[in-house]
């Protein structure tokens, strides 16, 4: 069990955490579509960047 108290300090306190709090649907939403756009690029891409002979990342 544990013991303790939140406390929300209104005004400069708070600024990063209500900032990360305003973030909108739509904004979340657009930043895991790229997410899943870059994973599903890396997906692909992954046997051409890697040299299994000498097991070092090649452009």
């Amino acid at each position: 069990d544990y013991d303790f108290t939140i406390s929300y300090h209104p005004g400069n306190a708070n600024v990063v955490a209500d900032a990360l709090s305003k973030h909108t649907k739509a904004t979340m939403c657009s930043i895991l579509t790229r997410s899943w756009i870059l994973l599903q690029d890396v997906i692909v891409w992954q046997p051409h960047l890697c040299d299994e002979n000498k097991a070092t990342m090649t452009a």
